[in-house]
């Protein structure tokens, strides 16, 4: 009897090896809101306010748009980056962005940075969870006791996600009690951010 058993394993396994690729391959994407790192931000651009004039090139646009859409992207002043405003529509908008917007920062034609407020001490403990749920724990979590101007004490979350493909920070609360902030950088952005910074700083003493 003939032996077929290479015939019939060596296409059946490199079928098997091109599917479990192709599973990697898709496990390694990074996304968020389904929007892929590296890639561009296909969205169209946001309606415009009608009837407003457009003077010296200034767009204005429709503060709620029906749709999910995007503002014309901006130099950032130094950089090799544009940085784009995300809208969401009232029905689309994710449960932890406030405000129903996002910046992204995209570099070479691709996103490498995406950034938006949420609603502070309300609602920090979901987004931690969210966070934790898409990144897996977090590298380091903080608390500071934080209190409003009746004299309330609080929680303020801050945790990091390093070492994986992008660096992730979550501010449970920015500036005032009500607003939190989530940076998700590639790390070449993160290095960027830094150095905005340390400019906006000024010389040490």
């Amino acid at each position: 009897m003939m032996d077929t058993s290479q015939g019939v394993h060596g296409p059946l396994m490199a079928a098997i090896f091109a599917v479990a690729l192709s599973c990697a391959s898709a496990q390694a994407a990074t996304t968020i809101y389904g929007f892929e790192f590296g890639k561009p931000i296909a969205l169209p651009e946001c309606p415009l306010i009608p009837n407003m004039p457009q003077i010296g090139g200034r767009k204005d646009y429709q503060i709620t748009p029906s749709y999910t859409c995007r503002w014309d992207p901006q130099e950032v002043n130094g950089e090799p980056a544009l940085v784009t405003r995300i809208i969401w529509s009232a029905k689309e908008s994710p449960l932890a962005v406030r405000s129903w917007q996002a910046n992204a920062i995209e570099l070479h034609g691709g996103l490498a940075g995406f950034d938006f407020f949420t609603n502070g001490v309300s609602s920090q403990s979901i987004v931690l969870e969210q966070l934790t749920e898409k990144f897996g724990p977090p590298t380091s979590i903080s608390h500071e006791r934080v209190q409003n101007l009746a004299g309330a004490a609080f929680d303020s979350i801050t945790a990091l996600w390093r070492g994986g493909e992008v660096d992730v920070t979550f501010y449970g609360t920015r500036n005032r009690l009500d607003r939190g902030e989530v940076f998700i950088d590639l790390p070449e952005v993160t290095a960027m951010r830094g150095q905005a910074v340390r400019a906006l700083s000024g010389p040490k003493m």
